[in-house]
């Protein structure tokens, strides 16, 4: 039997991980976004 405090410390650490790996999608995201963006810039500097 785990006591209502050691639950909590439970329910803490689970969204510390969901917060930290949603975290990690964003910026994979954005480093995504961000490669797009340049390549498509080079592209457009090249085409001149």
């Amino acid at each position: 039997m785990v006591s209502e405090n050691g639950n909590e410390q439970i329910l803490f650490l689970e969204n510390q991980l969901k917060f930290k790996n949603k975290k990690l999608k964003q910026s994979k995201f954005h480093k995504i976004l961000l490669g797009g963006g340049l390549l498509i810039l080079s592209g457009i500097l090249l085409a001149n």
